[in-house]
């Protein structure tokens, strides 16, 4: 079986290739071709399959479903989590204009977090349209650009840690994440440290991939729990990010 986000960065790979053979004019920010590209970004992420189901469902905004499972396998913060708990006690007891006005307040309180940006793992993908590349080489780059982009839900005022206007990179908190990432991943490359480095400066909204803004999270006080409220340590969150792993 062939899940989404094979699809999706088969699919990728296909566009990519026309657009290097027939010499479209621009790239995956092109407008043309930018909608359906993000669309396909933006599945990636929030679809998943349901393996009792035995189909695809989206993650998105589906906070009152929380009991049912449906984030059993998404990483949420300690503060996301005791909302969507406290809206699963309370609905049995709600009527449906009730339940309606608690789902609108959810939705407006809690966000599902890109942990890599559509638009980094879009610059990713652009740098390789600019390369001579061999199928397998262009697969491997797509692979790369998708290695880390999972979702987790926050509440919207977390979010502000990442989205807030004007908050960039600082090389001081490159550095730290580097230090604290290179302990558990202490075989990172020259040029994915690299990639890093040259984030200072950049919004951290658009930019970076999932590890330094998990990261980020993580240093600001956001406590990260799974389906259960069991707390997770940095190198839990890194491992989830990169597990590759999308079924409920």
């Amino acid at each position: 079986m062939k899940t989404q986000q094979e699809w999706v960065k088969n699919i990728l790979f296909r566009i990519m290739k026309m657009m290097q053979e027939e010499q479209y004019n621009g790239d995956l920010s092109t407008e043309g071709y930018r909608y359906t590209i993000n669309a396909a970004i933006d599945n990636y992420s929030q679809t998943y399959w349901d393996d009792e189901k035995k189909k695809n469902i989206s993650v998105f905004h589906k906070y009152a479903s929380f009991d049912t499972g449906i984030y059993r396998n998404i990483l949420m913060s300690e503060k996301a989590y005791a909302y969507m708990c406290d809206y699963s006690k309370k609905a049995p007891d709600m009527d449906k204009r009730a339940k309606d006005r608690a789902k609108e307040k959810m939705k407006k309180a809690l966000h599902g977090e890109h942990l890599t940006p559509q638009s980094y793992t879009r610059h990713r993908l652009n740098k390789l349209l600019h390369k001579q590349l061999t199928d397998q080489e262009l697969r491997n780059g797509i692979e790369y650009a998708f290695s880390d982009a999972k979702l987790c839900i926050i509440t919207k005022e977390e979010s502000l840690i990442l989205d807030g206007a004007k908050k960039t990179f600082s090389e001081s908190e490159i550095r730290a994440f580097l230090s604290d990432y290179q302990k558990i991943r202490p075989d990172i490359s020259k040029d994915v440290e690299k990639e890093f480095l040259d984030l200072n400066g950049s919004s951290k909204k658009s930019n970076g991939s999932g590890p330094i803004r998990l990261y980020i999270l993580w240093k600001n006080g956001v406590q990260f729990v799974d389906h259960d409220g069991e707390q997770k340590s940095f190198q839990e969150c890194i491992d989830y990010l990169e597990d590759g792993n999308y079924i409920v």
